[in-house]
């Protein structure tokens, strides 16, 4: 089981100490999928997580987002992965995830249309805020300009 991070995608890595949150290690996993899902609604996607399976998906079938964190000493790392542009064709090289590289898809793909990569990244960290306790210092959370991603 691997997955591909490549160009088109959008990472988010979730370095939070779980130890206040109750050390919930699932619920923090359902929130970032929540946040992913949330996302995707602004621009009308229909996603949603699948008992049983990790990440967010689209009519229960196709994959467009992936979930993996790890914990150590209730400090959360990696994160989540959110297909916006990514080239598609990677995943047909191995099985993403356990699954078949049909399986994934991206926003353009589900659209039809460009997305500009700066405008998701700016979706995600309001749907972190709505989800988690908001920064407390100014500024930590800031969407940094990505390069390249055009206006």
């Amino acid at each position: 089981k691997a997955t591909y991070h490549g160009p088109g995608q959008l990472v988010a890595y979730a370095i939070v100490d779980l130890e206040p949150r109750g050390r919930d290690v699932r619920r923090f996993v359902h929130g970032l999928e929540e946040m992913v899902v949330r996302a995707l609604a602004e621009w009308s996607i229909a996603a949603a997580r699948v008992s049983g399976r990790r990440g967010v998906w689209i009519d229960g079938c196709r994959k467009i987002a992936s979930v993996g964190i790890a914990v150590e000493e209730w400090v959360s790392f990696h994160g989540v992965a959110l297909n916006v542009s990514t080239d598609l064709s990677r995943f047909e090289q191995f099985h993403p995830c356990g699954f078949s590289g049909e399986v994934m898809t991206s926003m353009e793909r589900e659209l039809r249309h460009r997305v500009v990569l700066s405008e998701v990244q700016a979706a995600v960290v309001r749907a972190w805020n709505e989800l988690f306790e908001p920064p407390r210092e100014p500024g930590l959370l800031r969407s940094p300009p990505i390069p390249g991603a055009g206006p």
